[in-house]
């Protein structure tokens, strides 16, 4: 045989063998067609159906019984994804909201609600937390395999390595899936294959708020569908920079990925931690409107045993027991809530009345009461926000808020603006937080010497929005001038009269002390 023939024949053969184990790596067409219609067909439009039928695993659901305001939450976002609502979500912490934003995603990507879905956490941590269990749940659930099989079986013959995904085919043809790091890309099957199969090549994307949100557009395809679940943190309610940025990447970079003729759904799952945080406004109806928002209570009504931290109330009593740690402790104030388990109970309504551990506690009640005593002077920060999503509650005395005047007569006994007749000057001082921020100012009067100071004014220029926002389209420099040169003018038109008419000329300093 020729040199040329021993060439031919090994590329026959070397044919031969790759066309053998592409036949071996094929996924077979009936290995992916749906046979149970009836079953998957009846949780399409239905979001509560399907977590119950399909995610009821220890990693998602558990037993799979949805307490009332958690199937009011995932009605919401079934109508959410289903209509183009955008809505914003107040839950308390632990409600399970995380699990129901994975799973939104997971049902609107099965079903065909969505084409190209992104879940946004607050860090890259979070994200890539949110897409692993996305992962597992596809890669796992057997009974998502045995409905599913369309999208499942493809995604199980990967065996979690991305680089089989390259050459995988179903029936022949290339699925063109893909399982990355930040985001799969479904299969894409045969028409024959499934008449119900709605999501060839449909985008499942993870982000974090703390890095890049441009360019979520990935294969031509726009992001429909847009969650974000509790994207702020601890240190960002802390800053204002921080809390402006947030804001900011949901106004412009989230919406600029948006199409033009159809918009993505935004939802936004939170727990309040700030009455100033970007959660605070969205979920305020009468501040965002367009996102319908809602704030979900942990302790939906007051026991009639309670009365504003009064300590001769039963749970008064039970709080002070449980703090002491000589003559009390959380066993005596255990004891205590059983004796009087009947009087401390009525009145109150629980929104998850099995959300506790019966280790711990008698009653998701007693829970409430229980973590707020352990957090002693964190504990009330710790309820309003944490379970009750109302920070209001940390400013309010015997049911009244606190307002800027009642908060300057408790510190001096002087109304806002008031100047005593022993204030020798009137100084300020402006703190500059960049055009992602404000201005923030304080007035004082002070005697001789700088003794004896009384706050006479404080605040924030703008009241509203960012200085950034008040003066569009400045350079940095150029807006905070105008802001400083702006407040200036503010307080040059006030009236700075001692009590006993004396005009004073206030002094102010910006940052570092310069004056202005």
């Amino acid at each position: 045989m020729s040199h040329r023939g021993n060439i031919d024949e090994l590329t026959k053969a070397s044919a031969y063998m790759n066309a053998k184990r592409a036949a071996l790596r094929d996924i077979a067409i009936d290995d992916v067609r749906p046979r149970k219609y009836a079953e998957r067909n009846r949780c399409e439009f239905s979001f509560t159906r399907f977590c119950h039928e399909f995610l009821s695993t220890e990693s998602f659901f558990q037993d799979g019984n949805f307490y009332h305001d958690q199937i009011d939450r995932m009605g919401r976002l079934e109508h959410a994804i289903l209509n183009g609502d955008d809505i914003a979500i107040a839950a308390f912490r632990g409600s399970a909201k995380t699990t129901e934003a994975r799973a939104a995603v997971i049902w609107a990507i099965l079903y065909g609600h969505a084409s190209h879905a992104v879940l946004i956490g607050a860090t890259s941590a979070d994200a890539q937390a949110n897409l692993e269990a996305i992962k597992s749940e596809l890669q796992t659930n057997e009974k998502l395999s045995e409905h599913f099989p369309d999208s499942c079986v493809p995604i199980r013959a990967l065996g979690n390595s991305s680089r089989r995904a390259g050459t995988q085919t179903v029936g022949g043809q290339h699925t063109f899936i893909r399982w990355e790091t930040t985001r799969i890309v479904m299969p894409k099957l045969p028409e024959r294959a499934s008449k119900l199969y709605k999501c060839h090549n449909s985008i499942i994307q993870v982000r974090s708020m703390d890095g890049s949100l441009r360019g979520l557009n990935y294969l031509g395809k726009r992001p429909d569908l847009i969650l974000l679940d509790d994207v702020e943190t601890r240190e960002s309610v802390k800053s204002q920079g921080k809390t402006a940025e947030i804001r900011r990447k949901y106004d412009t970079d989230i919406a600029g990925s948006e199409g033009h003729k159809k918009s993505a759904t935004k939802i936004w799952i939170c727990t309040i931690q700030d009455e100033d945080c970007v959660s605070a406004e969205f979920t305020d109806p009468s501040r965002r409107p367009a996102l319908h928002g809602i704030r979900q209570r942990y302790l939906i009504h007051w026991p009639n045993a309670w009365k504003d931290g009064d300590s001769s109330s039963l749970w008064g009593k039970y709080m002070d027991i449980r703090r002491d740690a000589v003559f009390g402790g959380p066993d005596k104030a255990r004891a205590f809530y059983v004796e009087n388990r009947g009087a401390m109970d009525a009145g109150a309504v629980v929104s998850w009345e099995e959300g506790y551990d019966n280790r711990k506690y008698e009653s998701a009640l007693e829970k409430f009461f229980a973590m707020w005593a352990d957090k002693k002077e964190e504990g009330l920060a710790f309820i309003a926000c944490e379970y009750q999503n109302n920070p209001e509650m940390m400013t309010q005395d015997d049911g009244e808020r606190l307002t800027e005047s009642g908060i300057c007569e408790r510190v001096s006994g002087l109304k806002p603006m008031q100047i005593p007749v022993e204030a020798e000057q009137v100084v300020g001082m402006v703190d500059v937080h960049g055009t992602s921020g404000r201005l923030y100012y304080s007035v004082l009067a002070v005697g001789h010497g700088f003794k004896h100071p009384v706050v006479v004014d404080f605040g924030t220029w703008p009241n509203r929005g960012t200085i950034g926002d008040k003066y569009p389209g400045l350079s940095v420099e150029a807006a905070i001038t105008s802001a400083l040169s702006d407040l200036a003018t503010e307080f040059g038109n006030r009236d700075w009269h001692r009590d006993d008419g004396l005009e004073m000329i206030p002094r102010f300093g910006a940052d570092s002390g310069s004056s202005w």
